[in-house]
């Protein structure tokens, strides 16, 4: 049916999409609304030393933004939302 059609689309596009980051030389961390980590990839664990399942639901600023810049980082993420 169209409807599984889609689905499996769907899920092929975000498999793809997951091979890409976890393959990624670039770090790449993503953060929800709340400002804590919902993806770290493998780049991102080597330059930051830490796993990613040790640092999901933490806060971004408080593990890889300096000091000095988080209050700046959480206005920032403040403005934006």
């Amino acid at each position: 049916s169209e409807r599984k059609a889609r689905e499996q689309a769907l899920i092929t596009s975000e498999d793809r999409l997951r091979a890409t980051v976890e393959a990624a030389l670039d770090c790449i961390v993503t953060m929800d609304e709340s400002g804590c980590i919902r993806d770290f990839n493998p780049a991102a664990e080597a330059t930051f030393g830490y796993r990613a399942v040790d640092v999901r639901g933490r806060p971004l600023a408080d593990l890889i933004i300096p000091a000095r810049y988080r209050d700046a980082h959480r206005a920032g993420l403040a403005r934006h939302l």
